[in-house]
């Protein structure tokens, strides 16, 4: 098996025009239009029910959309059957053969495909080797721990050197010490064998960790796709602010804007932010505000900075470990959440004390009301 089989064809692994799938009067996928590159590892994130698993079905020809056009490596597979789309398909139950043993069910979908039974003992200990399995393949499922059989299933899935690998929530029956580790062996096997990914998760550090590009799904559109910095430090919206991270949101309205900054009036003060979107702010227009809380600083005195400092009181704090979280109440009743450091002051102070609160400028997003 060549480790590079799985991401060669051209810069365009995957492309998808268009895809509308309905169930009667629910829109599921929504006109989703997408290009995966070879060798990228794309996670499809979202929250249940929008979109995510009907658009990785349509991918793997579970489902047919009503209109639109997926592209495999330039070959149009929107009608062409499951079993002849040249893909991988890891699920969550890993679906392994209780009968079979690890060699048997890595070479079912050559046996599928009439391979000679020579080459199937060859491509069956070489995808063994790949995911470090080669010892047991004489085992039962069942006599495997779980982290094993999700390589099996994934050995299985490579076996046959498909054009993409679709992943639907594989590591989501693991704990969660086992899921961090399976992270990694994915990750760093995708890396080794050049595999163009599509992975489902509804796990936002998890797509975070693994993924070159994320694609946040929201009622069966693509909201932002974008690198997963990328998508912390500058979401497209108050939707994937919120479901990307922590992040405080609240209304305002614009005051004026300064050189690229944004100057907004809320019920507690003045703020100066950063405009998000190509639609210009004009004064007066009710905008949606954003803040992480770890991008906000929280001092016990105001420190006569260029951004504003507002007063606040503290509710509670409530210590993480590596940090402690920070519940605030504004002048006007307005909560805010704020992270600062175990060894910070205000992480001790406590509950009823005044704070002050600020926030340079970048790391406040003012997205447009009608933004979703």
């Amino acid at each position: 098996m060549s480790p590079s089989s799985l991401g060669e064809g051209g810069s365009a692994a995957l492309s998808l025009r268009n895809l509308v799938k309905r169930y009667g009067k629910v829109t599921a996928t929504d006109s989703v239009s997408l290009d995966v590159e070879a060798g990228e590892f794309v996670s499809l994130l979202g929250p249940s029910g929008s979109g995510k698993t009907t658009l990785l079905m349509l991918l793997a020809g579970f489902e047919t959309a009503d209109s639109g056009e997926i592209r495999l490596h330039g070959r149009d597979i929107s009608r062409v059957p499951p079993n002849k789309r040249d893909i991988g398909m890891v699920f969550q139950r890993y679906a392994l053969f209780p009968h079979m043993t690890v060699a048997q069910n890595v070479a079912f979908p050559l046996r599928m495909r009439g391979v000679a039974k020579a080459e199937q003992e060859r491509r069956v200990k070489a995808a063994l080797d790949m995911v470090e399995l080669r010892e047991h393949l004489d085992r039962v499922p069942a006599q495997l721990p779980g982290g094993q059989q999700q390589r099996v299933a994934l050995a299985r899935a490579i076996v046959f050197e498909p054009g993409i690998l679709l992943m639907d929530e594989p590591l989501g029956a693991l704990d969660k010490k086992l899921r961090k580790h399976m992270q990694v062996e994915l990750t760093e096997l995708q890396h080794r064998l050049k595999a163009t990914v599509i992975y489902v998760t509804h796990d936002q550090e998890e797509a975070l960790a693994m993924s070159s590009r994320v694609a946040i799904i929201n009622e069966g559109r693509i909201e932002q796709l974008s690198t997963p910095r990328d998508l912390y430090d500058r979401p497209a919206s108050p939707f994937v602010g919120d479901f990307i991270g922590d992040i405080n949101l609240f209304d305002a309205k614009v005051e004026e804007m300064q050189s690229g900054a944004c100057a907004v009036a809320t019920p507690f003060g003045r703020l100066l932010g950063t405009p998000v979107g190509p639609a210009a702010l004009a004064p007066g227009a009710a905008v949606r505000v954003g803040g992480r809380p770890e991008r906000l600083s929280v001092d016990e005195r105001p420190t006569g900075g260029v951004a504003p400092a507002h007063p606040a009181t503290i509710r509670h704090t409530i210590f993480n470990g590596n940090n402690v979280a920070v519940h605030m109440t504004m002048a006007d009743g307005q909560e805010l959440w704020a992270t600062v450091s175990p060894n910070d002051p205000e992480a001790n102070l406590p509950r009823g004390a005044t704070v002050h609160v600020s926030a340079a400028p970048q790391d406040v997003f003012v997205f447009p009301a009608g933004a979703a």
